[in-house]
């Protein structure tokens, strides 16, 4: 569910506003490894919105819808960008844009005023795992296709660490947590009562 605020959310309800999409990636220079990040919005006039400017003019074809899956896997997203657009091409052709973050937000656009009501909503957080551009024959459509996977991902990644001392010490010299690790495999534990006495122990005199 969005985050709307209470302007935002009047300005849907009176239905006099319509949604824009605004992407933004941190491509960096392949050369120097200098920033060089790009965005676009799906309108007909570049527009800055705090340090950022989107390029507009048709930028923006298609966004695709995330969805939730039962099974713990974190979907992808697809943004589609018009393959003739310099800034789209500048991007996937003269910019480094492979696992550059990326983000989605939406915008709600007042088409009175000609203005953005309130923050941009954050729609999706992640980085760009693939890139496909299409050059199709005389009279079709070219398209840039950026696959992008969610930054959640990482929250899916099998971790190589053990309780093991080399490990505790390769984070940190001082830690010793897991320093007897290998003898308390071998101990048996009693919880909720007290540790047996071992066979032959002293029982008091008795028989």
């Amino acid at each position: 569910m969005l985050a709307l605020s209470t302007e935002q959310r009047a300005a849907l309800a009176g239905r006099a506003v319509m949604r824009r999409i605004f992407i933004w990636c941190d491509a960096r220079d392949p050369v120097t490894g200098d920033p060089a990040p790009a965005g676009f919005w799906n309108d007909a006039h570049p527009v800055t919105l705090g340090s950022r400017t989107y390029h507009a003019s048709g930028s923006i074809i298609t966004v695709s819808s995330l969805g939730a899956k039962g099974d713990m896997t974190i979907p992808g997203l697809q943004v589609t960008l018009s393959g003739i657009d310099s800034a789209a091409n500048n991007l996937v052709r003269g910019e480094s844009v492979g696992q550059a973050p990326i983000e989605v937000h939406l915008g709600i656009f007042d088409v009175a005023t000609k203005t953005i009501i309130g923050d941009l909503v954050p729609f999706f957080i992640g980085f760009v795992d693939d890139v496909d551009i299409q050059t199709p024959e005389a009279g079709g459509n070219s398209t840039i296709t950026l696959t992008c996977e969610s930054t959640s991902r990482a929250l899916t990644k099998k971790g190589t660490a053990t309780r093991s001392p080399g490990f505790s010490h390769a984070r940190d010299a001082a830690d010793d947590f897991y320093n007897y690790t290998a003898a308390q495999r071998t101990k048996p534990l009693y919880f909720g009562r007290k540790d047996p006495k071992p066979q032959g122990a002293y029982n008091g005199g008795r028989g």
